[in-house]
């Protein structure tokens, strides 16, 4: 057993420690871990406990994310075992410039968030992660991705967190099928729907085509700061960038701007983050004690 694997198992023996299961709140086992990331219970155990193991780069990726490893630890676990990230990792991402990022956040207290045709999120203000309680910065690029946060990570919480969760979920399938359509051959779409199709949800939806109406979208949250929010969802393009869309959510109604506002102006109350040593990435719940402000940080 070599220094680098005691490493390897003593990281993820901590990260472990930190995640629990909604609603019972009970401790993640191994058993979980290794159904999550779609492997044997063996492998898990083996990594944890430091012992040769022999596991491909896909695996190896399935299980940081089931760990709910940040960005640093995914990478310091691939380095420690000494395997190479997968290589659909270095997809070159689109940067937005400094212009489009100014005007998301003068949108505020509006959410929003710049996306391209992968649904990879690229670009968004701090109002998108107080209105949906994700902290958006702590995941690593290629997870920054709307079928990956609806289906792969927290899917029974946000059913709970969004009110039309079924209708939402249908909208966003069929959107994500008109782009996977329209752009045959493209790596990181072929990548994004076999990771989402995990989830035996987004494949039951992918297998049954349902078609959606065009035009804004109603999405309603039951936000556990500042109750029901209705917020009309609008996709615009942005004219000096074809590929890429401004999702902005509106207020329904001056109820609903005057909670957004709240959200923006008094972000110690609207949302704090755990600590990222607790690796909780996920859909943030109220009820945590973990999540109480001494125990938390703002987003910047």
């Amino acid at each position: 057993m070599t220094a680098a694997r005691e490493q390897a198992g003593d990281l993820l023996k901590e990260q472990r420690k930190g995640l629990t299961n909604p609603p019972s709140r009970r401790p993640i086992t191994q058993e979980e871990i290794a159904r999550t990331a779609q492997c044997a219970t063996s492998v898990v155990a083996h990594l944890e406990q430091g012992r040769p193991q022999s596991v491909g780069s896909e695996t190896l990726l399935r299980i940081a994310q089931a760990y709910h490893l940040t960005a640093e630890k995914t990478q310091a676990l691939f380095s420690l075992l000494g395997i190479n990230l997968p290589s659909w990792l270095f997809v070159p991402w689109t940067k937005i410039d400094r212009d489009i990022q100014q005007l998301l956040n003068d949108l505020r207290p509006l959410p929003a968030v710049i996306v391209d045709c992968r649904m990879d999120i690229l670009g968004w203000n701090n109002e998108a992660c107080f209105a949906f309680l994700k902290s958006i910065d702590s995941y690593m690029s290629h997870e920054r991705n709307l079928l990956y946060f609806l289906f792969n990570y927290g899917p029974e919480d946000a059913q709970r967190f969004l009110e039309n969760y079924n209708q939402h979920a249908r909208e966003l399938v069929e959107e994500f099928r008109k782009e996977w359509a329209s752009h045959p051959g493209d790596d990181r779409l072929e990548q994004v729907l076999k990771y989402a199709s995990s989830s035996n949800e987004f494949l039951h939806l992918w297998q049954s085509v349902t078609p959606v109406p065009s035009g804004p979208r109603e999405k309603v949250l039951l936000h556990p700061v500042v109750g029901r929010l209705a917020l009309i969802e609008s996709h615009l393009l942005l004219a000096d960038a074809a590929t890429l869309r401004l999702i902005l959510y509106r207020p329904f109604d001056q109820s609903d701007r005057d909670k957004l506002e709240r959200l923006s102006k008094d972000a110690s109350t609207a949302f704090v983050l755990p600590k990222m040593r607790r690796a909780d990435r996920g859909w943030w719940h109220p009820d945590d004690p973990e999540n109480s402000s001494e125990n938390s940080k703002l987003v910047d």
